[in-house]
């Protein structure tokens, strides 16, 4: 079994930054995902925070996602604001087709 390496928020960025830049995002993060579609290695992406995408044989698995800026937005300008360690990778509304 080959197992991908991480391409989710482990870019570029430095420890210390305000917030850690995903290596892809968005539509390139997109992009990365359809080429693997049918492909039968287990493929693996860390999404930020607690959030894994695990791509194998077809099937996609979601495991804690963090994807909105919700937290972030609702504790914003009180004593116990909430910062996100990284950038969102994906807009929930464009991961689609997941199996669990």
């Amino acid at each position: 079994m080959h197992v991908k390496k991480t391409r989710g928020a482990f870019g570029a960025a430095l420890w210390g930054a305000s917030m850690l830049k995903p290596w892809k995002q968005d539509r390139e993060f997109l992009c990365d995902l359809k080429n693997i579609e049918d492909n039968e290695d287990f493929c693996l992406w860390w999404l930020g925070q607690s959030g894994v995408l695990i791509v194998w044989r077809g099937s996609r698995l979601l495991i804690d996602p963090y994807l909105s800026d919700f937290l972030t937005r609702t504790y914003e300008g009180t004593g116990t604001p909430h910062e996100r360690l990284t950038e969102r990778v994906i807009d929930p509304s464009k991961l689609v087709a997941l199996t669990w």
